[in-house]
């Protein structure tokens, strides 16, 4: 959580701040130390906009994969569409600074950090079995990095903006923080994630921005399977490919209940047998057994920077009316989402407030 304070007292801070922030946080977790976005910050040698140049092929691909995936993998546009290391743009030049960054941390073993996957994956490939060679490993570093950043950051963004731009939930949420921090059950500085899922309000907000905003608002797809099964009355043959939009399921009243296209934490919190329902049909991070693997990570470092930033600040958007701007590229993209930072226990002057882009 340093990180996370950093990030929030630098004025300089820009659009990019909440995808600087899961960056580091995720190498950290992986590589043992950070990339350095939010210490430097900036995007070290562009890695979020070569991240951001691949998404609309790569969303085609993920919606589109029958038409679009022969066409990239046969010659000549295999040539020019697939990523390569050394390229200077979108997936390659990622995997040309991850190459850098795995080859630097393997050539410095002085650098290892108890509990970072960098380190078991390399235990593993020296192993007597030999279950990953160190290409492997590179590749699910690299794997790990890229699937967390756009996914958390679409998390953490629009829970700070509803929040914030919401005075009766700010007011509850602050009552919430204080009651808890007076009672001794949040740690200072920063409160454990066992701490944070105690708090019942800020989960149901936690919740609630991910019923109204998902990160990945696409039809995830499945495969029917053996024998085929029955929607609606109507057989559906193995094989057949199925699937449902969370931002479509989400805003289903008979699931969760009244005024789906609003912020309203409190449905989390009141009927029993609707919280029931809308558990069942919950698809942020998937359903069943091909849920994200990555949903526990992403959840305590959103929730964790997030009430944070709600201890320590008085947040408020400079626009209301239009908190920020996202675009769909299979998962939400958010952009121009400019805030006032102001420390607490400071003056109320807002000429005193620091405006910054999450």
């Amino acid at each position: 959580m340093r990180m996370a304070h950093s990030l929030a007292l630098n004025p300089e801070t820009n659009a990019d701040a909440c995808r600087w922030y899961v960056y580091d946080t995720i190498t950290h977790l992986i590589y043992g130390h950070p990339f350095g976005l939010v210490e430097k910050g900036a995007d070290v040698e562009g890695l979020i906009k070569s991240w951001h140049d691949m998404f609309f092929l790569g969303g085609l691909v993920a919606t589109l994969p029958w038409i679009i995936h022969p066409l990239i993998t046969t010659w000549p546009l295999k040539k020019y569409l697939m990523p390569q290391k050394g390229q200077s743009y979108g997936s390659g030049a990622i995997m040309e600074s991850h190459a850098r960054f795995f080859h630097r941390r393997l050539e410095n073993p002085q650098l290892a950090h108890p509990g970072n996957l960098f380190d078991s994956f390399l235990r593993t490939t020296r192993n007597e079995k030999g279950q990953l060679s160190t290409s492997d490993a590179e590749r699910q570093c690299f794997l790990l990095t890229v699937a967390a950043q756009d996914t958390t950051a679409g998390f953490i963004s629009p829970l700070i903006s509803l929040i914030a731009n919401d005075s009766r939930v700010l007011h509850k949420l602050l009552g919430e923080i204080k009651a808890f921090e007076d009672a001794g059950r949040l740690s200072i500085p920063v409160a454990t994630y066992d701490e944070i899922t105690e708090m019942p309000y800020f989960e149901a907000c936690v919740r609630e921005a991910l019923r109204l905003q998902p990160p990945t608002p696409l039809i995830l797809p499945r495969y029917v399977g053996k024998g085929g099964m029955v929607i609606q009355g109507r057989h559906v043959p193995e094989g057949t490919e199925i699937g449902a939009n969370p931002w479509v399921i989400h805003r289903n009243g008979a699931i969760f209940g009244d005024h789906v296209e609003s912020f309203r934490p409190e449905r989390w919190l009141e009927d029993g047998d609707r919280i029931k329902l809308m558990n069942k049909y919950d698809l942020t991070w998937g359903y069943g057994s091909r849920k994200c693997l990555g949903k526990n990570i992403a959840m305590m470092d959103g929730k964790k920077f997030v009430l944070q930033l709600f201890r320590e600040f008085n947040i408020v958007s400079v626009d209301p009316r239009q908190p920020w701007r996202s675009e769909n590229w299979g998962i939400n993209i958010y952009f121009d989402q400019w805030v006032y930072l102001q420390e607490r226990n400071t003056s109320n002057d807002r000429s005193s407030l620091r405006s910054i882009k999450e």
